[in-house]
């Protein structure tokens, strides 16, 4: 069945994998990605837009199609403070999915984090958690989120902390059980979920899927 997608995050990460192989995908008829600045993918159907992110209306003009895929965000430190990473991982990605939901979009994915927790103290976790909160009460016809662990790959921007802290906690998951939840899982694994995931609940009427890191060590 054919489709019209739409990206916001495209340059990161699972961004970046989702991106080509939504490329490759037949049914994918237009590609929208929402963008700051330019971007290296070249192809007949992907339609690069670029945007002023705080300015909501932006996003409505542009994001239209089928399904919106979010995998937008980012670490305090690339973003310079609290309160800019704020604005990426929860503002932008909410102004995104609402202008999705004002313009008929029926799917919503979104990559989250299992940290996730709404009562909590800390600023990361609360804000993560806000963020499923929010777009879960928009009520897409389907929802798709997922809350990896420890995403490991080749980023633009990289994370020199992130390696090395992966392979720990993966050795001591082999050898110690209930640390097995702190495996990492690689950008493209998670792509890979996402586009097979839409797929499946393409044309069911009403659809929640949340898939913890356990669950998605496993998928």
């Amino acid at each position: 069945m054919e489709f019209r997608a739409v990206v916001i995050g495209a340059t990161g990460l699972v961004g970046s994998f989702l991106v080509k192989k939504l490329i490759a995908d037949e049914n994918c008829v237009e590609l929208r990605l929402i963008v700051r600045r330019k971007t290296k993918f070249e192809h007949p159907k992907v339609k690069e837009i670029q945007i002023d992110f705080d300015n909501y209306q932006d996003y409505v003009k542009n994001i239209k199609g089928d399904v919106l895929f979010s995998c937008l965000g980012t670490t305090r430190k690339q973003a310079g403070s609290k309160a800019n990473q704020i604005k990426v991982d929860y503002t932008y990605q909410y102004y995104a999915a609402k202008s999705a939901k004002q313009n008929g979009i029926k799917t919503y994915a979104l990559v989250s984090s299992p940290y996730q927790d709404v009562t909590s103290s800390n600023y990361y976790r609360k804000m993560k958690a806000d963020l499923e909160v929010s777009v879960r009460e928009l009520d897409f016809e389907q929802t798709i989120i997922l809350r990896p662990n420890g995403i490991v790959g080749k980023r633009e921007i990289e994370r020199k902390w992130e390696g090395a802290a992966s392979k720990v906690f993966d050795f001591l998951g082999l050898i110690i059980p209930p640390l097995r939840k702190l495996k990492s899982i690689k950008g493209e694994k998670i792509a890979e979920i996402l586009w097979k995931l839409y797929h499946k609940i393409q044309n069911k009427e009403k659809e929640l899927i949340i898939l913890s890191r356990n669950e998605l060590l496993t998928v």
